[in-house]
């Protein structure tokens, strides 16, 4: 990563600034603005001041973020150029809305990629709390622990699908204590994929924990529960020391 040597403040990925595989001497790299000797531009698309920014093509003399250029509607940073274009294409309503972050109403705010959900948020402050960002795609709180709990229980999964032996009290709790954290989330053939990997063996525990499930699956504000640690997943399952 480089940062420039007069703002101070733009410290970036040369890649993901545009300047590709260029040569740079950090000690004397500057961003754009500064090379263009201006101080604190404002982000045509999210409306505040400093960070990495490159120039638009509409309006002339504007600037904006590479980030949010690349998260916002309809912009797009030209190739050759390395200009923000598309800017003027934004739905006029996306600049309506009110982040749920800083509760600004400024420049644009783009909303929660989950289908029903509309929270909204201006690409930077979603980035500053942590949020998943993709092109074109971001999460809001909720999602984003939804996603990586899903995430963290798909590996959970794998690993014990791994296994050449027969998997321990521990591993099978693990498992276990994952899915609860992830409801939702597996279909109902991967949840009996789990459980008769972990309990394929024994019948008896198998039915049980199939039961267990089935109440699990079925009672959301249980699940919620269980995410926000007032109750231990272990308990949900049946599990015993």
């Amino acid at each position: 990563m480089v940062t420039c040597n007069v703002c101070n403040e733009c410290t970036v990925h040369p890649a993901c600034y545009g300047l590709g595989n260029t040569a740079i001497d950090a000690k004397t790299w500057t961003c754009n603005p500064c090379a263009a000797e201006i101080i604190k531009p404002k982000c045509e698309i999210c409306g505040s001041y400093s960070g990495a920014m490159v120039a638009t093509q509409k309006p002339k003399n504007g600037w904006a973020h590479v980030f949010c250029a690349r998260l916002s509607p309809a912009t797009v940073i030209d190739a050759k150029t390395g200009q923000v274009s598309g800017i003027d294409n934004i739905p006029n309503g996306f600049f309506k809305l009110e982040c749920s972050i800083c509760k600004i109403r400024r420049g644009i705010c783009v909303q929660c990629s989950s289908k029903r959900c509309v929270v909204s948020f201006h690409p930077l402050c979603a980035k500053a709390e942590g949020f998943q960002c993709a092109s074109r795609s971001i999460l809001c709180r909720e999602h984003t622990k939804e996603e990586t709990s899903a995430v963290a229980s798909a590996v959970a999964l794998m690993n014990l699908a791994q296994l050449t032996h027969e998997p321990t009290r521990a591993e099978r709790e693990q498992v276990m204590v994952s899915l609860c954290a992830a409801v939702g989330k597996f279909l109902a053939r991967d949840i009996e994929y789990a459980l008769y990997l972990a309990y394929g063996k024994d019948k008896q525990a198998y039915s049980l924990k199939a039961q267990h499930l089935v109440v699990v699956l079925n009672r959301e504000e249980l699940c919620r529960a269980v995410q926000k640690g007032m109750i231990s997943a272990r308990d949900v399952v049946g599990l015993k020391d």
